[in-house]
């Protein structure tokens, strides 16, 4: 945002104001405000560089190359989307700034373009019941506690390891064990278990069912905004990609624009437990334990 706010004091060259993202890109980057006054990422191809592109334009997001100044203009169409705008530039500058060769960096320019374009089309789903919200609540959670104790070389790994709300296999899949996350009110006794396949373990590995006790707290307690923006930034200032993030809440119709819908729902974690769900007399109904003939 400050580097946003001093484009406005820089002349104009070809028509847009600019400002070079960062020196330790390699290639050259820069934010950019068009003739009409949009935001944009501007990246600046060397003049001996031919490039044959024909121009994307969606609703909020368009593409397009300037032969004359030899610029690959990415432009956001729509102001409300300004912070999701920023997350495109945070992950692009992620992916591309130590790469030196041309055709390289603009492949993957475009392919950023592509990846993140669906993030700006508005999500159609209808409104999420509220144990639904806590659901994603405590999953969130889940996944804040296993970025803090990540390394920023997994960051990525952990965010792929989210699949709740895919809503296939367990609500966290890594590499030596699944997690199955239930989140419950503090007074509550039990969980449910969806069917016979959601506490049944993958062939050697190992399997925890993670219980999260929350009280509905209007005062103190946290949004499932709010939770979402703990584990973004997290993920923004280990150098992750965000785009692996704000994909996984899509599958639920959330956006950075209606997450906020759900700020009637607050909830304050009170305790968590775990439960090895391959220990000798855990109770659980699964395929393997029910007669075959039994559906």
């Amino acid at each position: 945002e400050q580097k946003w706010s001093l484009i406005s004091k820089k002349k104009s060259s070809n028509g847009y104001r600019s400002l070079r993202l960062t020196s330790e890109c390699i290639s050259e980057v820069f934010l950019g405000v068009a003739p009409k006054g949009e935001r944009c990422l501007i990246l600046f191809l060397p003049k001996s560089h031919k490039l044959d592109f024909k121009a994307v334009e969606k609703e909020k997001l368009s593409l397009e190359f300037d032969r004359e100044t030899n610029y690959l203009v990415l432009s956001l169409r729509d102001s409300g989307y300004a912070d999701l705008f920023d997350d495109l530039v945070i992950s692009l500058y992620n992916v591309i700034n130590d790469i030196s060769d041309v055709d390289d960096y603009v492949k993957i320019y475009i392919q950023t373009f592509n990846k993140w374009s669906t993030f700006f089309e508005d999500a159609n789903s209808d409104k999420l019941t509220q144990n639904v919200v806590k659901g994603l609540f405590g999953e969130l959670q889940v996944l804040k506690d296993l970025l803090e104790e990540a390394n920023s070389d997994e960051v990525n790994s952990v965010l792929d390891s989210w699949k709740g709300p895919y809503d296939t296999g367990h609500d966290f899949v890594l590499d030596n064990k699944d997690i199955e996350v239930k989140t419950k009110e503090l007074t509550k006794p039990d969980v449910t278990i969806s069917s016979e396949v959601q506490l049944e373990e993958v062939y050697g590995k190992g399997l925890e069912l993670l219980v999260l006790s929350v009280d509905q707290d209007l005062k103190n307690g946290f949004s499932l905004k709010e939770k979402f923006y703990q584990v973004k930034e997290l993920v923004v200032g280990m150098g992750g990609d965000t785009a692996i993030l704000i994909r996984a809440i899509r599958q639920k119709g959330l956006t950075q624009h209606n997450i906020h819908e759900y700020d009637n729902f607050r909830f304050k974690l009170r305790c968590e437990e775990t439960y090895d769900c391959l220990k000798d007399g855990f109770p659980r109904l699964i395929k393997a334990n029910i007669d075959k003939t039994i559906t």
